[in-house]
């Protein structure tokens, strides 16, 4: 029980976050920045967070991508793999990204 309230409050600061829309290589989809603002910073790595530990994993254009249902989008890290991301640019701003869920 505790959970599920826990993630209507997250899918609530998803909602209100800024969401910004890409039409990037023919995948359009909405984004935010951790270095937007201390609630970005905070509602990405929430997220992130949540990708590492419950995600799961699909292909996109020959690369495994890390993602995450919540309500109606799927939400994914700016790269495919998220721990090499760490590695690679530990101090660089992390994207989260999202898409509607499609509807069968």
């Amino acid at each position: 029980m505790e959970r599920s309230a826990s993630i209507r409050g997250l899918e609530d600061r998803l909602k209100d976050a800024p969401w910004r829309f890409t039409p990037y290589g023919g995948n359009p989809h909405e984004y935010i920045v951790s270095s937007w603002s201390p609630e970005c910073k905070s509602l990405v790595f929430t997220v992130r967070q949540l990708i590492l530990e419950g995600g799961y994993t699909e292909m996109f254009y020959r690369t495994p991508w890390q993602y995450l249902d919540i309500g109606d989008h799927h939400y994914f890290a700016g790269t495919g793999d998220i721990a090499k991301a760490d590695r690679e640019f530990p101090t660089a701003p992390f994207v989260l990204n999202r898409k509607p869920l499609k509807e069968d």
